[in-house]
């Protein structure tokens, strides 16, 4: 049997824990606009060059011991900001604990993936769910969540509670 991970993706860095270990990828939603969103929308040449810096961070991860106690996973927990995403596909306005639980597949994430990149900031801002403030950095959570789901191979992710990365980050 394999360990439950849970990824919690903030605006600085993103937090891989594993019962009462973890592994920090120094790279957050806040620091993928800041290096590779230039555009609005995103050019296709800004978002291949962010996900490919995510990729290289996950090639990290799968190099540490935490990995080898996860595995190949194919449901993984995500927490912070990446209720976000789960709020729009949902569109109706729940909020952030009302997403706790929330079940999104791969091809779901994907989906809103595109929805959100191909949109300029006057047309993702009326995404029904989407948070005011997260218009701009929306983009660099959803970089972030798609391309660690495509890298570990995760087919189902489950949305926790931005309360309860609180408790994640306090163990770490």
């Amino acid at each position: 049997m394999t360990a439950e991970l849970v990824v919690d993706i903030g605006p600085k860095d993103c937090l891989f824990v594993v019962g009462k270990n973890h592994w920090t990828m120094d790279y957050g939603f806040e620091q993928v606009v800041k290096d590779h969103i230039l555009s609005d929308p995103p050019k296709p040449e800004e978002l291949s060059a962010a996900l490919s810096v995510v990729e290289l961070y996950i090639d990290d991860f799968k190099r540490t011991e935490l990995y080898e106690e996860v595995g190949l996973t194919e449901a993984v927990t995500f927490s912070g900001q990446a209720f976000e995403l789960a709020a729009v596909e949902a569109g109706d306005g729940r909020t952030a604990e009302q997403m706790s639980g929330y079940k999104m597949s791969a091809e779901s994430l994907e989906e809103v993936f595109r929805c959100l990149v191909t949109e300029n900031s006057d047309n993702r801002k009326h995404n029904p769910g989407l948070s005011p403030d997260m218009v701009d950095s929306i983009l660099g959570v959803s970089v972030l969540v798609v391309e660690i789901a495509r890298q570990l191979e995760i087919t189902d992710l489950a949305i926790d509670t931005p309360t309860e990365v609180i408790k994640l980050r306090e163990v770490a």
